[in-house]
């Protein structure tokens, strides 16, 4: 087996940002097989959706680097009247913060 991996395996050698491990993606899914059995008790199917929605707008928060709080905040608000031809703006890997007044 280590004869026929052993290219995969010196990759991280080559290549200082390959990591020796994959701790980061096991701590994200953890974060999934958490969720999936709190939807459990959500009470009804419909919860349970709305749960896997939200936890799947805070996963892609985090990943672009946003805060989820600030996000949900801003464009909860802002969505009401935001052009539907520009909505891709309010993605969280293009949001920006709408100015201080």
């Amino acid at each position: 087996y280590l004869k026929n991996q052993q290219a995969s395996l010196r990759v991280f050698l080559e290549n200082a940002a390959v990591s020796l491990d994959n701790n980061k993606s096991e701590r994200a899914l953890r974060i999934i097989a958490l969720g999936r059995k709190n939807f459990l008790f959500a009470g009804h199917d419909e919860g349970a959706a709305n749960l896997a929605i939200l936890q799947s707008i805070v996963g892609t928060c985090l990943l672009a680097g946003v805060n989820p709080e600030d996000y949900l905040t801003d464009v909860l608000i802002r969505i009401q009247t935001w052009p539907q031809k520009d909505i891709a703006k309010l993605l969280p890997w293009n949001w920006k913060p709408a100015p201080a007044d």
